[in-house]
């Protein structure tokens, strides 16, 4: 449907009658709260997922004023519409214990945001199970998990949640571009716990008359802490810190750097800093598609003075074949962190991406 039909609708949508579900107006706060600790979960695990098991991409979206207002235009009533009709039917019937109903317009918000046109990529049982975990089992959870906001907080948090994603999606420059098996992992684990954290905390705030001005203080510092950490996060892969991680996937720099190891590499931002480096040294560098953690061997110079290096895994039993250019090396091993990256490496060994004899 175009946008402007859906603006449309989110007028009418406006104009429903407020509903009451079984949150207590006492906690729709909290459930903000959670709401927001929740995405930005979603938020930090996507970029932690694309930045240590898959990999980060640059965003295919326009993102000058205008193509941001564009972007946002396409997508954002059709949210705030759905999400208030969520909670008009849920306000309807669930009070009424007409809960079959619920569960219904949570089915059928489901089924209007499956895409569809995928549809026909599915030709035998591996795509159609690619297709369920990228796009059905996330989506039924993401939507498992609006309908719980939606019933404790109103269509606030839920708005909050998904429109959050949207915004994180059309405007942040750098995304991760997921294979379907981490996709689909991240989405229903992060929704799954959301449902079952949000649900526990409810209840038992719901039990007591009142929530302490210390809790209240606590929570907001709690929420402050995780902004903090995601933004941290976030200007970590975007590589505004001198450091950033590899996950190693194969065993060529045993017994030093295993597979599942993290690599911490120091960015090169200068050229002198290439022309720096000695025999010795171990090395990130770029080769095509692949992203390879060797020691130099041999620094070779031309006639010209240009540098180049041969390059050898400590495990391997013979050097490099291609000599590596100056222009491929991204930076220097300065450490490791034993075991971290071993979900990646499982992760990427199951969805078969591991391709013997690369560092990653």
């Amino acid at each position: 449907m175009r946008p402007w039909i859906w603006l449309v609708l989110l007028l009418l949508a406006l104009r429903l009658p407020k509903q009451h579900t079984i949150g207590k107006l006492r906690l729709q706060d909290q459930v903000v709260l959670w709401s927001f600790c929740s995405l930005a979960a979603l938020i930090v695990c996507r970029l932690a997922a694309g930045m240590m098991v898959d990999q980060l991409g640059t965003s295919p979206y326009d993102h000058s004023p205008a193509g941001i207002s564009r972007n946002l235009f396409q997508t954002v009533p059709e949210i705030i519409t759905l999400e208030l009709v969520r909670h008009f039917c849920l306000g309807k019937t669930w009070r009424r214990k007409k809960y079959i109903y619920g569960i219904g317009i949570t089915l059928a918000i489901w089924l209007w945001r499956l895409p569809w046109n995928q549809i026909q990529s599915i030709t035998d049982a591996k795509t159609f199970g690619m297709y369920l975990g990228r796009y059905a089992a996330p989506g039924l959870g993401t939507e498992v998990y609006l309908t719980t906001l939606s019933l404790l907080g109103g269509p606030g948090p839920s708005i909050l949640y998904k429109v959050g994603y949207v915004v994180f999606e059309k405007c942040f420059p750098i995304l991760p571009n997921l294979q379907w098996i981490t996709e689909g992992m991240t989405g229903i684990i992060v929704n799954l716990v959301s449902v079952m954290t949000v649900w526990e905390h409810y209840q038992s705030l719901s039990k007591r008359r009142k929530i302490g001005a210390m809790e209240n203080q606590n929570n907001v510092l709690g929420v402050l802490m995780l902004a903090s950490f995601s933004v941290v996060m976030i200007w970590f892969v975007m590589g505004v810190f001198p450091l950033y991680p590899t996950v190693i996937l194969t065993g060529s720099m045993e017994p030093g750097i295993n597979p599942g190891d993290v690599t911490l590499i120091e960015r090169f931002t200068k050229e002198q800093q290439v022309y720096a480096l000695k025999e010795g040294d171990v090395i990130e560098f770029q080769r095509d598609d692949i992203v390879i953690v060797h020691r130099i061997q041999e620094v070779l110079t031309d006639e010209a003075g240009n540098i180049s290096f041969c390059t050898k895994g400590d495990n391997n039993p013979e050097a490099d074949v291609r000599i590596v250019k100056a222009s491929e090396v991204r930076g220097m091993y300065k450490g490791v962190v034993p075991w971290v990256g071993l979900l990646s490496y499982w992760i990427r060994e199951a969805g078969g991406k591991l391709q013997t004899g690369h560092d990653f």
